[in-house]
């Protein structure tokens, strides 16, 4: 298994896992033949079950996560760390599919199947991708209602290793467009004079994308840890996206 930080407690990192199942089919397109994938697929698949049995419920969305490199933990049901997952249990679809393992492309296929439609059943406000909890229960560092830059964080990666869409495409399309509406700023100075972040890495007058706005409900002021921060990993990964969508 992939760790969390080392202040964590040493939990499963669960972002990190399922990136490095992703990393593995990555390697595999890249290469000139099927000998890596042939190599490290026992132990891609371990590491694969290992995720799909932290879906308790299988539904195909990691709820309840504690195991987070970005934070403390996530109760209830979050876009971002599902998307990876489900990307994730893409690539192991495709990788077992590649090998001939028909019974773990099946598996997968059916918690890929399921996660894409709970995803949006019950993430999807119509606009973007929401958190489901309940925040009278956790109100510290959720974001529940919020606009998370991040949220379509697995559906970026399958773009990028050519696994296609996890998710309708119009649905996609519209968060992130959400995301750039509600979380691109030219100038981050008067968000940040409303809301300091807990780290500078804009100045005002600068630009710059915010970790999670609530447009549509209350500012949580306890809500998602960085949440007035510019990060340029989540920024790549958001104008990835944007130019993969067209």
């Amino acid at each position: 298994s992939i760790d969390s930080r080392a202040e964590a407690g040493r939990e499963l990192a669960l972002d990190g896992q399922a990136a490095t199942v992703l990393c593995v089919w990555r390697e595999h397109v890249c290469s000139a033949d099927d000998a890596f994938l042939r190599r490290v697929y026992p132990r891609a698949k371990k590491a694969l079950e290992l995720l799909i049995a932290r879906d308790a419920d299988h539904d195909g969305i990691l709820g309840n996560a504690r195991g987070v490199t970005s934070g403390d933990g996530w109760p209830g049901s979050i876009p971002g760390l599902s998307s990876l997952f489900l990307a994730a249990v893409r690539a192991g679809e495709v990788m077992a599919e590649e090998l001939g393992d028909a019974p773990f492309a099946a598996r997968c296929r059916g918690v890929r199947e399921a996660g894409a439609r709970a995803f949006v059943a019950r993430l999807f406000d119509g606009e973007y991708f929401i958190q489901v909890v309940d925040l009278k229960k956790h109100p510290r560092f959720q974001y529940g209602a919020g606009c998370l830059a991040d949220q379509l964080f697995g559906q970026g990666w399958a773009h990028q290793v050519g696994l296609g869409y996890l998710y309708p495409r119009d649905a996609v399309q519209s968060a992130l467009k959400a995301i750039y509406k509600y979380n691109w700023a030219p100038d981050v100075g008067p968000q940040n004079a409303a809301h300091p972040p807990e780290r500078w890495f804009a100045r005002p007058g600068e630009a710059g994308l915010f970790t999670c706005t609530w447009p549509k409900s209350d500012y949580i002021p306890e809500g998602v840890r960085y949440r007035e921060e510019i990060w340029t990993g989540i920024e790549y990964q958001v104008a990835g996206h944007l130019l993969a969508e067209g």
